[in-house]
C-alpha cells in the first residue's frame, strides 16, 4: 500500500485529520497507525477508500488518474509509475494548463462562429437563385 498517496489524499481534501476520521468512521490512533506502516483489517481501507471517495484500488495502483473536489476547487492527481504523483490546482488531468485549454476553446467556437456565418450566407444566396459557377 502507498501510504504516501493515503496521506497526500487526506491533506487535499480535508481541512484536518480530524475531518477525515469522523468521515472515514475510524479512530485517530487507528489512522496514525496506518499512516506510520501499521497493519489494519480491510473494512478501515474500505472505509478510508469510501470517505475520500477513490477506489481501493487506487491505494495500490501505479497509474490512476483521480478528481478531486476541496472547497468548490478541482485538483487532478495523475500518478505515474516512472514520475511519481503529481497533484495540481486549476491543470487538467493531461498536464495542461486551464488557461491554455479556455484559450484553446475559444478560438475553437470563433472559427465554429465564422463557418456558420458562411454557412448562413450560401443558404442565403441559393435562396435568391444566386449559385455559384460551375468550373465546367
Amino acid at each position: 500500500m502507498d501510504y504516501n498517496r493515503l496521506k497526500l489524499l487526506i491533506e487535499r481534501k480535508y481541512e484536518t485529520k480530524s475531518e477525515f476520521v469522523i468521515d472515514a468512521q475510524i479512530s485517530r490512533p487507528t489512522l496514525d497507525k496506518i499512516l506510520q506502516g501499521g497493519d489494519f483489517k480491510i473494512t478501515t481501507l474500505e472505509k478510508m477508500a469510501e470517505a475520500l471517495e477513490v477506489p481501493v484500488g487506487y491505494f495500490f495502483d501505479d497509474q490512476t488518474t483521480i478528481n478531486l473536489r476541496k472547497a468548490g476547487r478541482d485538483y487532478h492527481e495523475h500518478n505515474d509509475v516512472y514520475s511519481g504523483s503529481q497533484v495540481s490546482h486549476g491543470v487538467g488531468c493531461d498536464g495542461s494548463d486551464t488557461g491554455t485549454v479556455i484559450e484553446s476553446l475559444q478560438q475553437k467556437i470563433k472559427d465554429l462562429e465564422s463557418r456558420l456565418a458562411d454557412k448562413d450566407l450560401i443558404i442565403e444566396l441559393l435562396k435568391k437563385g444566386c449559385q455559384p459557377e460551375s468550373s465546367e
